[in-house]
């Protein structure tokens, strides 16, 4: 159902579309968030651009042939040279539970990279995607979470909190980390608990 995928090195399904949000790693410009739209029946034949496009420009000098027509654009491009493998997360939704990140944090999809540790997290309007806002607190105005070199899975739980796996370190054999980010609740601090992560809500304290 699907084409055009470079690398996909993790996905995540969305529970409430059924959508499928599929981090895939570039050629040497540009990390790619994409999402399969799912609809019910028979699911669209989707073209995702590789190798007549990486990110956002084009795809290798020696691609031969005629680009194809629509293509469909990732929802989130890194350029910066500091990511060389997307992590996929989840797009997250709120449980009902005391470990919800917020009504602001509804709908939006986490991405990170393995080498630099730096986590986004990008917002659907309704038609089309773009960075979420800065919250305060968090890491920076790109990255809401930084220091989370070698996460190689994310996952939302059924409790609200999102959990990762963690190498000891990039390309560890051995060693390593099962983390999760939740809300301790309001307070004009971020503090991470435990670990070295520097995680960024909403005028929140997250533990890992």
């Amino acid at each position: 159902i699907a084409y055009g995928l470079r690398n996909p090195f993790r996905m995540e399904i969305d529970q409430a579309t059924g959508n499928c949000y599929i981090g895939d790693v570039g050629l040497s410009s540009s990390e790619e968030l994409s999402e399969y739209v799912w609809s019910p029946g028979t699911q669209n034949l989707v073209n995702f651009g590789w190798p007549w496009r990486e990110g956002l420009g084009g795809g290798p000098s020696n691609c031969g042939g005629s680009t194809p027509s629509g293509l469909v654009n990732p929802i989130a491009a890194v350029t910066s040279s500091s990511w060389n493998s997307i992590v996929a997360g989840p797009r997250y939704r709120n449980q009902g539970g005391a470990n919800d990140f917020g009504a602001s944090y509804e709908g939006d999809a986490f991405y990170l990279d393995y080498f630099s540790g730096q986590m986004r997290r990008v917002t659907f309007n309704g038609s089309s995607w773009s960075p979420a806002p800065a919250v305060p607190g968090q890491a920076s105005a790109t990255n809401w979470a930084t220091s989370m070199v070698a996460t190689a899975s994310m996952q939302q739980g059924p409790d609200g909190a999102i959990y990762y796996l963690q190498h000891a370190g990039t390309y560890g054999t051995n060693g390593g980390s099962f983390k999760r980010i939740r809300p301790l609740g309001p307070t004009n601090s971020v503090t991470a608990i435990s670990g070295n992560n520097q995680i960024g809500p909403a005028g929140e304290a997250f533990q890992t």
